[in-house]
């Protein structure tokens, strides 16, 4: 009898420690946020709440004695037949013991759902059921799905972003942010941004950081960074603080655009503005000039009219008619070079293209240069013509009448800047066999630092020169566009106090 009512003692005790076990069982079952489902023979025989609540059932009711697959989209979705795969996966898990996969269930309202489901074979007094535990994944869809918008749209830009830890280890960057820095994605995941930063630049970074860690961000700032080769470029960044749920700091996000060609342009655009008030300037100084030429002569010529009004004997007469021929000739090449200039500067003068003998045209140019010495009344200064040793007997094509007044041009320079010597005029053949030919004097020679400049319209290498020896100032300028509208080339070699000589050469033939 005792020995009864232990074993009842021990089978009471036995089931209610099962019961213990199924209380706690259910509770933890009932607990957990994942759906949790039984099922066998194909149907569902129980479920906890999650379940009910995940496919908006009203209860257990509306579940239990129905197969998975009542929940499950009968379409094909992207392809997947989401059916045959429920019903494979539960062949996986009679066989194997286990599968896991991803499911998409049909909630009441017809709303589709995906869920990470994780099936179990377990056995009870030689039953065989399947556990299933379904994990909704809506949620990390979602998140998927706008990570991958925010990288369709990050990656398609063409301008840099940046999200990094709160340290500077980069955790993503997009396509042009690694181009920007001649690098890869993949190459800079995971790196810190000293990468492509220099000390200097990193210091500017931890300053704008301090800045961003106090205020959640900042806007256009400039830092500079440095590319795969070392080269540095400027930017134009912003940065957002990034915070969890707890509102403590978690990321920075910044953006950067490259603004190279910006700095280039803003760069350009000064130099032209630059460029631009210099000109106004020289203009200026050019009009003042041409104003004081113009008067001298004037005044000459308008005076000595006046004096010739009056009584005077025949010797008086020829002298001033003399000083208003010699007033009113230099008042036609003052009008002739602005009108040249005009033409020129215009790109209004029509190029005539002919046979020239080098010989005769030295020859035509040696006449010219008398006559500037005879109009500038220099008749100390020796002219010489020094002509090609080596015989040259070729001609070249270019236009006489240009080539002549470059001359003109050359000789009226060297004499106006000649006080004493000589100027000599004559060409010597290149080591390709073309004439190169010159005009040098002994004149006061030009200094170094203004040899680049004295080509330029409205440049002279001093204006105070245009008062000590007169002249407009432009012959220069007109004589190295006339020598670029022929093809050809021009340079100058000086010394102060010694001399300039100008050497020019133009193409044998410029029509081939």
């Amino acid at each position: 009898m005792v020995n009864q009512i232990k074993s009842a003692l021990s089978r009471i005790l036995a089931e209610q420690e099962n019961l213990n076990h199924i209380a706690k069982y259910q509770s933890l079952v009932e607990g957990t946020k994942d759906a949790i489902l039984t099922i066998k023979g194909g149907r569902v025989v129980d479920c906890n709440k999650a379940l009910v609540e995940m496919l908006d059932c009203k209860s257990k009711n509306d579940i239990i004695g129905k197969s998975p697959l009542d929940f499950t989209p009968k379409k094909t979705i992207n392809g997947i037949n989401y059916t045959e795969k429920g019903l494979s996966a539960i062949k996986t898990t009679l066989k194997n013991g286990s599968d896991e996969f991803e499911w998409a269930l049909l909630k009441t309202d017809g709303t589709i759902i995906w869920v990470d489901a994780r099936l179990s074979l377990f056995s009870i007094d030689s039953k065989r059921f399947i556990s299933a535990i379904l994990h909704d994944l809506t949620n990390t869809r979602k998140q998927d799905e706008e990570i991958r918008k925010f990288k369709t749209i990050t990656d398609s830009a063409n301008y840099g972003c940046l999200l990094t830890d709160l340290d500077g280890n980069i955790i993503y960057c997009n396509d042009a942010y690694a181009r920007m820095h001649k690098l890869s994605c993949s190459y800079l995941k995971d790196r810190h941004i000293s990468a492509f930063h220099t000390d200097n630049q990193m210091n500017k970074i931890e300053q704008i950081n301090k800045k961003l860690i106090k205020t959640g961000h900042y806007l256009t700032e400039e830092v500079w960074h440095i590319d795969k080769q070392g080269n540095e470029f400027p930017t134009l960044m912003n940065g957002v603080l990034m915070k969890d749920d707890n509102d403590e700091p978690l990321y920075i996000s910044t953006t950067a655009v490259n603004i190279s060609d910006i700095k280039k342009y803003e760069s350009d655009l000064k130099q032209a503005l630059e460029k631009a008030n210099e000109s106004d300037k020289l203009k200026a100084a050019f009009l003042a000039s041409i104003s004081h030429e113009l008067r001298t002569p004037l005044n000459a010529v308008i005076g000595f009219s006046q004096i010739l009004a009056s009584d005077l004997n025949h010797d008086e007469v020829v002298i001033y008619s003399n000083l208003i021929y010699e007033s009113g000739f230099h008042l036609k090449e003052i009008v002739e070079d602005i009108f040249y200039f005009t033409l020129v500067k215009s790109g209004q003068e029509k190029l005539n293209y002919f046979k020239i003998d080098p010989r005769l045209l030295l020859a035509e140019a040696h006449k010219i240069s008398l006559d500037v010495q005879k109009n500038c009344d220099k008749p100390h200064i020796k002219i010489k013509l020094d002509i090609d040793k080596g015989k040259y007997t070729e001609t070249i094509i270019s236009d006489k009448e240009k080539v002549l007044h470059i001359f003109k041009l050359l000789i009226k320079n060297a004499f106006k800047f000649t006080l004493d010597g000589n100027i000599n005029i004559g060409f010597y053949t290149d080591d390709d066999n073309i004439p190169v030919f010159f005009v040098k004097d002994t004149g006061i020679g030009i200094p170094g630092e203004k040899l680049d400049i004295i080509f330029e319209f409205f440049r002279q290498a001093d204006d105070s020169l245009s008062r000590k020896y007169e002249g407009t100032g432009i012959g220069l300028a007109i004589t190295h566009k006339l020598i670029e509208m022929l093809g050809g080339k021009i340079w100058v070699e000086s010394k102060i106090e010694k001399g300039s000589a100008f050497f020019f050469k133009l193409p044998l033939d410029p029509l081939k």
